[in-house]
């Protein structure tokens, strides 16, 4: 019958007694066809979902605290400086941990959300051969199979499903391997515990996932046709799945860290598996920017067929209603869920594949079938003769979804090769470590936490949106950075008061997709626009006595922006100092990139000649100048001063002051 998958024989000779390697070698041999192809399709998909990796979609909030829990796992010494967000308790972490720890992906890969998604293109091409598997074991053709898994591998929502950084996504190999062991032809003990141990740790890495148990019961019920060792397989995969929960629930939450206390390797563990710390909350719902609808708009005919057949397929072929049943439970739990409902989706999408592949072996199968009774001399009934002469119909359905289907993919796998989604939030990244200091507390995306710490930035002084505590707590902080995905969102009330109480210092990006860094107001009586008021006008004097100085020479831009008070005044202040000693001629007052916001000051000069001469580096005047910068007092220190050359040739000393700060 098609699509069945028929049990060993009852008396079936043992194949212990067949040495194991001869077992192999000969299984090879079988299979060497179908290993050929799962080979070429996962190169396929590594070439597919490893282009532009790091950059589309836009590495998100949930992404970033999962990375930075397993960070945590390899690097952490204590808990007090866990101020990135939590996601739900789950084994997720330990599995980015053990990838960073063994591959040592953050010292090669251009951030971390390119580590994590490391993670994830493991994870999807270790799926590759285990939707093959399920769909040979559920009785698909070769063809039918590699049918499933090429599907899986260059849909482009599989693309968007697979390369974020997620617990479900992790999840999706132990659910595969879970059913192809319950659906397993010769069904021993063993491969029912190992089915139970494999759902236990998919459960255990996306506890949502839990709505696929009754499938993999199923399966190793309907394993063998003995009631007595289709008791046996389900016992042992009950024992297993209960034993294996209870084992790591039990080690997670076995005690919540000490903040003050250094922390070993199960400490670790424990603080990023089981998210007990009273300094890590939740990550707010929705900084993925993420929905189903818009996942499925990157396939709908992909999608929509995937439906249709796993609403048609089951009922007919009930070897595939276990398949069915977990495809149900997914999409059920995508409709209820109040979390981010993508989740459940990628669970669906190998399944749906399969599902998929049975439909077109079916239809596949019925032409043939039609064919062979329009021969026979037996005339068939009414209802089957209209059935059959539905075949064509279909298969020119078929045949129009393929050819709509292609150019779509094409163009959507273009889309996503030429975004540069992650671009400002890199760059905003990169600003922060060169004008930050030590002391500047920081409210950041999670997507950038480990890149500021893996660049010199200290844990203490950052925190995700999810980490900063209620009430005044937020007011301890100096800085906020606003994402495009926070400020849709919304945010925790905390965070959204210290988006209120600051103002725009830096941006990076335009439009929609530009991150901003804001400086938070000292107090909240306080308001930006009263305090830049009040400080406009001692700049705007400052800066026209510096114009009107006969020690300085300067283009007329130059010296606009010293009338504006559009410098800042500890730069007026120190060259006005130096000009007493030597004649300075200021060549431009230079933005810093991502500074070209309203209000913004410049705190960088770059003089063109002292004392007359060309700036040189081995000239007393020079030499004096950058002495007396350097032994200023630390409110009137340069952050940087440094030679820079020009574009015609004439080099420039660049004086550069770090960021203005509120006294606090």
């Amino acid at each position: 019958m098609l699509l069945r998958a028929p049990h060993a024989p009852a008396d079936a000779p043992a194949s212990a007694r067949t040495p194991w390697w001869r077992r192999a070698r000969r299984w090879v041999t079988d299979n060497r066809v179908g290993l050929a192809a799962v080979g070429a399709i996962g190169v396929l998909g590594v070439a597919v979902h490893s282009i532009n990796m790091g950059t589309a979609p836009v590495p998100a909030s949930r992404e970033g605290a999962l990375v930075a829990a397993g960070w945590s796992i390899v690097h952490l010494g204590s808990a007090a400086d866990a101020t990135f967000s939590s996601a739900e308790p789950s084994l997720a972490p330990v599995h980015l941990g053990a990838w960073i720890w063994a591959t040592g992906a953050l010292g090669r890969a251009s951030s971390a959300i390119v580590a994590g998604r490391e993670v994830m293109l493991a994870a999807h091409v270790i799926s590759i051969p285990l939707v093959w598997v399920l769909a040979r074991r559920s009785g698909l053709a070769r063809w039918a199979a590699g049918g499933a898994a090429l599907f899986f591998v260059v849909s482009p929502l599989a693309v968007a499903l697979y390369r974020p950084v997620s617990g479900a996504g992790l999840a999706v190999p132990w659910v595969l391997a879970a059913l192809a062991l319950a659906s397993a032809r010769r069904p021993r003990t063993l491969t029912g515990a190992a089915a139970g141990l494999c759902l236990a740790m998919a459960v255990l890495t996306e506890p949502a996932v839990i709505v696929v148990a009754p499938a993999v019961g199923w399966l190793l019920w309907r394993s063998s046709r003995s009631t007595r060792r289709r008791r046996r397989q389900l016992l042992a995969g009950a024992l297993a799945f209960g034993v294996a929960w209870l084992a790591v629930t039990a080690l997670v939450t076995s005690g919540t860290p000490e903040p003050a206390a250094s922390l070993g390797l199960l400490d670790r563990i424990r603080l990023a598996a089981g998210g007990a710390t009273s300094a890590m909350e939740t990550v707010a719902a929705g900084f993925d920017g993420r929905s189903v609808a818009g996942l499925i708009g990157l396939d709908r005919i992909g999608a929509g067929a995937c439906l249709l057949a796993a609403a048609v397929v089951p009922p007919v072929v009930p070897r595939l209603r276990p398949i069915g049943c977990a495809f149900w439970a997914c999409a059920a739990l995508v409709l209820v869920s109040d979390e981010p409902s993508w989740t459940m989706v990628i669970a669906m999408a190998p399944l749906g594949a399969v599902l998929l592949a049975a439909g077109a072996q079916l239809v596949w199968a019925w032409r043939l079938e039609s064919r062979v009774e329009s021969r026979g001399e037996a005339h068939a009934s009414t209802a089957v003769s209209r059935l059959d002469a539905a075949v064509p119909v279909v298969l020119a359905v078929a045949t129009v979804a393929l050819v709509l289907a292609v150019p779509d993919w094409i163009s959507t796998h273009e889309d996503v090769a030429a975004a540069d989604a992650a671009a400002p939030l890199a760059s905003a990244c990169n600003w922060m470590v060169d004008n930050l200091t030590d002391g500047d507390r920081v409210i950041v995306d999670d997507a950038m936490w480990v890149d500021l710490v893996e660049n010199g930035l200290a844990p203490k002084v950052l925190a995700g949106y999810g980490a900063v505590g209620p009430g005044p707590n937020w007011r301890s902080y100096r800085y906020i950075v606003s994402t495009p995905a926070l400020r849709e969102a919304g945010g925790a009330p905390e965070v959204a008061k210290a988006i209120d109480s600051s103002h725009e210092i830096a941006s990076v990006g335009e439009g929609d997709a530009r991150v901003e860094v804001r400086r938070i107001v000292a107090t909240a009586a306080e308001a930006p626009a009263a305090q830049d008021a009040t400080m406009n006008d001692a700049r705007a004097l400052a800066g026209q006595a510096l114009a009107e100085n006969p020690g300085i020479e300067a283009p007329p831009a130059a010296l606009s922006q010293l009338r504006a008070g559009e410098v800042d005044e500890r730069l007026t202040t120190v060259l006005a100092t130096l000009a007493g000693a030597h004649r300075l001629e200021i060549g431009a007052f230079v933005a810093m990139p991502g500074e070209d916001v309203a209000g913004a000051l410049l705190r960088t000069v770059e003089l063109a000649s002292i004392d007359g001469r060309p700036i040189a580096a081995g000239d007393p005047a020079v030499v004096e100048a950058v002495a007396f910068l350097g032994n200023q007092l630390p409110e009137f220190r340069p952050h940087q001063v440094s030679l820079v050359g020009r574009g015609s040739g004439e080099p420039r000393l660049r004086i550069t002051f770090p960021i203005e700060h509120e006294r606090r």
